[in-house]
């Protein structure tokens, strides 16, 4: 019973801050013209994940089978730490600044966009002001 508690406790903590911070980076990733839909969009997963419990819930019976089941999901989500970039807001907040320019950059080449050094460098100078 204790290792079922402790394991939900930390399934609870880590879902919830997967959900936060997969709302924050989605929604400063993109223009201000498309936050309000891109927030929308990010909750539509939210909906569907308890459509599929519901789905799992019908065809698995016993309570811990389905535990083990719906765990399962949340494995992968380890692996984002790896593979997802620091959030360049944060990067800019906290003083490093290379590698939010690299981040960015990244994007606006992935976006295939130019990547514009001087508002870049004018959000520098705004962040060392406030620092």
């Amino acid at each position: 019973y204790i290792i079922f508690v402790v394991a939900r406790f930390l399934l609870a903590c880590s879902t919830r801050g997967i959900s936060v911070s997969g709302f924050v980076l989605g929604s400063e990733l993109v223009g201000p013209s498309k936050r309000l839909l891109t927030g929308i969009v990010i909750e539509y997963f939210f909906a569907f994940g308890q459509f599929f419990l519901v789905l799992f819930a019908y065809n698995i019976r016993t309570w811990r089978f389905l535990t083990g089941a719906i765990s399962l999901f949340t494995v992968p989500f380890i692996f984002f730490y790896f593979i997802l970039p620091e959030s360049p807001r944060w990067l800019i907040s906290d003083g490093q600044f290379d590698k939010a320019e690299a981040i960015l950059r990244g994007i606006a080449k992935t976006n295939k966009r130019p990547f514009d050094q001087d508002a870049y460098e004018q959000v520098k100078e705004e962040q060392k002001v406030v620092s």
